[in-house]
């Protein structure tokens, strides 16, 4: 796959609404539209959710413009040049925050390097840790390039920039601070050895690959 194809591809969370052009069926371009459900790199394809709630399978090295919508704005993320070196950020953290929907509520732990004032977060005392840092809110972006998260807090209405490197933990069971709903799979966690981890429902580990 295309360097920059893939770097914009990584880029993209779950649920972000695409417009994708490409030479899907002839030589002549057509347009697939919808939102991201899933992508397949090993296989080289996308699949995109359409306002009929069925799902239309491309094949990525048939790309040629990604344009994205919403949260994203009215952004061409493809064709574009990206930073050499990809990422900087674990593979495993990198993929669970992009399987993360925008406007989801998370409750995020980590090591950020002192107390922030409430309510925009506070602090806690972990076994083995030492001041651990909680921040709460709705994510609005990722600046993938410089490492960074926003998370908007309500309802103060104030934007709390998040370093995804210092990230020990992503909680996304909460509707809201101090708030639960059913949970259908346990927060992110990192084991002894920095690899990142969650329990599902039936009490199972589910390591990232």
């Amino acid at each position: 796959m295309d360097y920059n194809l893939e770097q914009a591809l990584r880029r993209i969370n779950r649920g972000t609404y695409l417009r994708i052009w490409g030479k899907f069926y002839s030589s002549n371009p057509s347009l697939e539209q919808g939102e991201l459900v899933n992508i397949n790199f090993d296989n080289s394809t996308l699949v995109l959710s359409n306002t009929y709630n069925s799902n239309n399978e491309v094949l990525c090295d048939r790309i040629t413009t990604i344009e994205a919508r919403g949260d994203y704005g009215n952004t061409t993320l493809y064709p574009k040049t990206y930073p050499e070196g990809g990422i900087k950020l674990d593979p495993a953290l990198a993929e669970a925050i992009r399987n993360i929907k925008f406007g989801t509520y998370l409750m995020i732990e980590g090591d950020f390097g002192g107390v922030n004032k409430a309510p925009i977060s506070f602090v806690q005392e972990f076994a083995g840790t030492v001041n651990t840092t909680i921040k709460g809110g709705e994510l609005k972006s990722i600046d993938w390039d410089n490492c960074t998260l926003v998370l908007n807090v309500k309802p103060y209405d104030r934007d709390e920039t998040v370093p995804m490197d210092k990230i020990v933990s992503i909680d996304t069971s909460r509707t809201g601070p101090g708030a639960l709903y059913s949970v259908e799979d346990s927060p992110w966690k990192q084991d002894k050895d920095g690899n990142w981890y969650r329990i599902n429902t039936s009490g199972e580990i589910v390591r990232e690959t």
